[in-house]
Formats: structure tokens, sequence, C-alpha cells
């Protein structure tokens, strides 16, 4: 299935640094989502990356579907994974470029899982301060970078050595063999 932005959402990301969409996955899809999630977590509790080690949590992300969305708002045709996070902060609000060890970034994506809208999505970008504290419930972050994405060790970042744990040195490109680049189709 193909899914389109529309020029009036890619204007609204520009303009204002998010957007949100209602359902990105259905009540089901986020309901099996989180419960993947949350057996990962249990086994990974940093949280960070849990889809590297569990085929079926990667494969129930349709990355895919995330990146041909990402791709107009972030005016992008090839976009890679940067990093997952599960579950995210619950206080306090960051940045992604201040809080991140990981350069070229385009920004985020908050899956939410709880609350009235289960499956929503916000869309920001790495300049756009997300309050964590005004979220309701769970969420998983996933963030996208561009092609010659590098590591940076970045103390504010408090899973800086998770790329050291991949042999990321400072500087290191980041391959594609470990943070996937996805060519949406053009739309």
């Amino acid at each position: 299935m193909r899914y389109v932005v529309t020029p009036g959402q890619v204007d609204h990301f520009v303009e204002e640094g998010f957007i949100e969409f209602e359902e990105l996955f259905t009540p089901e899809q986020a309901s099996t989502l989180h419960a993947l999630l949350e057996k990962s977590h249990a086994q990974k509790p940093s949280g960070y990356d849990l889809h590297r080690e569990d085929p079926s949590l990667e494969k129930a992300l349709h990355f895919s579907k995330l990146t041909q969305m990402g791709a107009p708002l972030f005016q992008k045709h090839r976009l890679r994974i940067g990093y997952t996070l599960y579950p995210v902060p619950t206080e306090g609000s960051q940045i992604l470029e201040e809080t991140s060890s990981i350069t070229d970034l385009l920004g985020g994506l908050l899956i939410n899982f709880d609350g009235e809208t289960p499956g929503s999505g916000l869309f920001f970008s790495p300049t756009f301060a997300i309050d964590y504290g005004e979220r309701e419930g769970s969420s998983l972050l996933i963030v996208f970078a561009g092609k010659i994405a590098r590591y940076v060790s970045n103390e504010a970042d408090p899973h800086k050595n998770e790329l050291k744990k991949m042999s990321y040195g400072a500087g290191g490109l980041l391959s594609d063999e470990t943070h996937h680049l996805y060519s949406p189709p053009l739309q």
C-alpha cells in the first residue's frame, strides 16, 4: 500500500516543525506493536534499538511505510533509521539535535500507544522541542538520519555508547548494514 503525504501536510511540517497523523497504525496494529516492544524491553532494559534483536518487532514497525511518509516531510528521498528508543522519557523537554550521537539527523517520529489515539504518530524536526511530560502514556521514538550520518559522542545522549558497542568510532559513517537506508517510491 502506498502512503501519500499531501503538499499541505508538508507545508505544515516545514512551517511548524511537526505534524501528527492520527492513524499511522490501526488500534489493533498498535496493540500488537506495543506488546512486542514490552516483551523486547523486558529483555533489554535500555530500550535502545530493540528492533535489532527481534525480527517480528522490526517487521511490525513497517519502516518502509514510515520512511515513505517521512521522506516528503524531511525533503529527502533516502532515509536511514538512526535508532529507536522505547520507552521514551516521561518528563522534560528535549531537542533531538542536542541529545543525539548521530549527525545528519532529519527528524523523529513518536508513535503513541495509549490515550485517545493509539497508533497515532508525531513526526518532528530535529530542532523541534518535544515535551515528553505532555505526552499520554507510552511511546516509541524512531529517529531518522540521512545518507551521510556519522557517530559522534554526545555527552547529553544517555545512549552515547550504544554505537561504540557496534564497533563505531568517533566520526564513523553509519553503514547500510547496521542502519538501514530506505528509498521510498517517489510520490
